[in-house]
């Protein structure tokens, strides 16, 4: 009985062993806790970056006067910023899925 439980903590990992397979595990357990991490963290960091983008285009909406053209720039700026940032994120999020699947 000990040696059957033995082999079956040696498969999924729990026990190191000489070849490394149990090393082996416990790396792409933790490859895989770092990814999941990583997409949340881009999940989370998106609609705050949308938010801002919004926040951002009424602004320049609603700027008038003379002596708005640096703003009008630096809005522009950072909405690209933005969206490019954005573009990152969104091909950051599909490569971790590509690989956890």
């Amino acid at each position: 009985m000990d040696y059957i439980l033995h082999k079956i903590n040696q498969r999924i990992g729990l026990l190191q062993t000489t070849d490394g397979v149990g090393s082996l595990a416990v790396h792409y357990r933790s490859r895989i806790e770092y990814l999941e991490k990583e997409k949340a963290d881009f999940e989370k960091e998106k609609p705050l970056l949308l938010r801002e983008k919004a926040n951002l285009e009424n602004e320049l909406a609603n700027l008038k006067g003379l002596f708005t053209g640096k703003r009008k720039k630096e809005i522009n700026t950072r909405l690209g910023e933005i969206d490019a940032r954005t573009k990152s994120i969104e091909i950051s999020i599909n490569q971790i899925n590509k690989e956890l699947s």
